[in-house]
Order: C-alpha cells, then sequence, then structure tokens
C-alpha cells in the first residue's frame, strides 16, 4: 500500500491515524479478494528517536482496517517499524511523505463472514 497523505508524528505524541491505498489486488485462487484502490486506515503507535543519530527515527504503525466497497472490515496487523529523518526546526518532528509504500503483514485472518457473525450477536 501506499500512503494517501504525508504522515506527522511527534515523539511525544502517538495514536494519530493515517490512510493509505492498497496499490496491488490481493488473489487468492484467481479471485480478487481486494481490490487495487481500496482504503486502508490505520494508527500511528510511536515515534522515537535515535539513540546514535540524533536526526533519525523510528515511526511505528499498524493498521486498523479496510474499506472494501461499503463494507469496512477490521485488520490485526503486526506493527511496522518505518525509519526517517526528523524534518523541520523541531527534532521531534517525523514526516514519512505521501506515495511512501509499505508492507504490513496481518496477525489474524480477515473475513468478512467472521465480521458479521460478530455483528449478530
Amino acid at each position: 500500500m501506499r500512503l494517501s497523505n504525508p504522515v506527522y508524528a511527534e515523539t511525544a505524541i502517538a495514536s494519530s491515524s493515517f490512510e493509505a491505498l492498497v496499490v496491488d489486488p490481493v488473489v487468492v485462487e484467481g479471485n480478487v479478494i481486494v481490490p487495487r484502490g481500496a482504503m486502508v486506515s490505520g494508527l500511528v503507535e510511536s515515534v522515537r528517536a535515535s539513540q546514535v543519530k540524533p536526526s533519525r527515527g523510528l515511526v511505528r504503525l499498524t493498521l486498523q482496517s479496510i474499506q472494501i466497497g461499503d463494507f469496512e472490515l477490521p485488520l490485526h496487523t503486526a506493527s511496522l517499524f518505518a525509519p526517517q529523518a526528523f524534518h523541520g526546526a523541531a527534532p521531534s518532528l517525523v514526516r514519512l511523505e505521501k506515495g511512501r509504500q509499505l508492507t504490513f503483514r496481518l496477525t489474524e485472518p480477515a473475513s468478512a463472514s467472521n465480521q458479521r457473525a460478530k455483528l449478530t450477536r
């Protein structure tokens, strides 16, 4: 996926959200499960400055959901640590550029039928 907008994060502030678009469709047994262009929502979990290089840092991201048509499916992913240089006068500000490609790994299966079952309980 690619970031839809830049992500700005401060080392003292976490829990900001971000959006990304699926770049390549997800295909299983010849069926498109997730179309190209599907919108994904995520969360900035933390931002950390490097102890070795003060001008560098890491942004910890996870995905929360994906929008497929009219349906929003919750996602559970492993954290992604995106390295980035600090920008601007404030050494605590990190920016991930719009269009940056990110790859996440699911930690739990995502299933629309499981979600529907949870909603009807």
